[in-house]
């Protein structure tokens, strides 16, 4: 399932930013909750940060309980090529993303169209995505939480 951030926001008076989508995978044996925020130009490491930490207190409300251990990922996923100083300050210790009362969570900075299933790990798995091209992919991982057109 995947949540809007701005739809969220709007419906729920959310004031805070949040980020794009909020996904929630079931899986066994552990379900996955990522937050994602799509960027297609050039990235705010700050405001991405907030976004996503935002993201990740909304989906701890909505989640799924702690007992069933979701694996949680905040991810970035970017339609260009960016500075190498962006990535190495989102994934710096000061940019990494609380969970729960778990250790913070380092950034993964993705391109657009990355397969839900590699983001998990799980390598390609059908049904779960594929690299769709930076728009149709992004947009698709948006609106359903895979790389696949909805349907």
């Amino acid at each position: 399932m995947c949540i809007s951030g701005t739809a969220y926001a709007t419906v729920h008076g959310w004031r805070d930013c949040l980020c794009d989508a909020i996904v929630f995978v079931r899986a066994h044996p552990h379900p996955a909750i990522l937050v994602v925020d799509l960027k297609s130009g050039r990235i705010d490491v700050d405001e991405v940060v907030e976004q996503l930490r935002n993201g990740a207190e909304v989906a701890d409300r909505l989640g799924w309980p702690e007992r069933e251990r979701p694996t949680f990922l905040p991810v970035v996923l970017s339609g260009r090529r960016q500075d190498p100083n962006v990535h190495r300050l989102l994934q710096s210790p000061a940019s990494r993303v609380r969970f729960r009362s778990r250790p913070p969570i380092r950034i993964d900075v993705r391109p657009c169209g990355t397969a839900l299933g590699e983001l998990l790990g799980w390598g390609s798995v059908p049904g779960l995505g594929g690299n769709r091209g930076p728009k149709r992919g992004a947009r698709n991982l948006a609106r359903n939480g895979s790389g696949h057109p909805p349907g």
